[in-house]
């Protein structure tokens, strides 16, 4: 879970801000090339698995459960997907893994250990709502922290007009708007990665005649 929040090391930071996820102010990075090697080598070990035969057919099992979404629209490939992945078990990376942080892939987090943390329910609903045709640009993985302190991470769609949460600790797709207690800290997609705020936006002491208003 850590990885995430250490993403942005090497990066240098593009000036311009806009309100983002749960209301807060988020910046743009400028990309590192060993920022997302992590996540490379978890698409390239995805690959290798499918070229596979054995994962080529554990795949397909995966894409068969959500084929049906494929022609439905965004909600519906959110809900429909959210529900396939929560039914995975939980488990921690140190008892699954015994690793403190790992980023398994869907087949390894669906089929072959069939447990997995939030990173790899957000994972896996990003790579299969990509699968389905979901463009990239609509998906973030977002690292967040709890109202409790604790470190977690969800699934974020954008859609044409709402922001949606795809969480395992949540049955509901909801939107960021209706979420409360989420302060987000990271969040990252195949392109970019972005920063969040400490605190959200006080859109009450501004206008939008205010130039930093967005």
């Amino acid at each position: 879970m850590f990885l995430l929040t250490a993403l942005a090391e090497g990066c240098a930071t593009i000036t311009d801000s806009k309100i983002g996820i749960f209301g807060h102010l988020e910046e743009k990075l400028k990309q590192n090339p060993e920022v997302f090697s992590q996540w490379r080598r978890l698409v390239d070990h995805l690959e290798n698995e499918k070229n596979i035969e054995v994962g080529r057919v554990l795949w397909g099992h995966i894409i068969l459960s959500v084929e049906h979404l494929r022609d439905r629209s965004l909600l519906e490939k959110a809900r429909g997907v959210n529900d396939v992945v929560n039914a995975v078990e939980y488990g921690s990376d140190t008892s699954v893994w015994s690793e403190d942080d790992y980023w398994a892939t869907p087949l390894e987090f669906m089929m072959k250990k069939r447990r997995g943390d939030c990173e790899d329910y957000a994972i896996t609903k990003y790579l299969l709502l990509k699968e389905l045709g979901v463009e990239e640009d609509r998906l973030r993985i977002v690292s967040v922290s709890l109202a409790d302190g604790r470190a977690h991470a969800v699934l974020v769609m954008y859609t044409d007009d709402d922001t949606l949460l795809l969480d395992n600790l949540s049955r509901n797709v909801i939107s960021t708007e209706d979420k409360q207690g989420y302060r987000p800290i990271m969040s990252i997609n195949s392109f970019s990665i972005w920063t969040h705020s400490e605190e959200p936006y006080d859109v009450t002491i501004r206008t939008t005649s205010d130039p930093s208003f967005y």
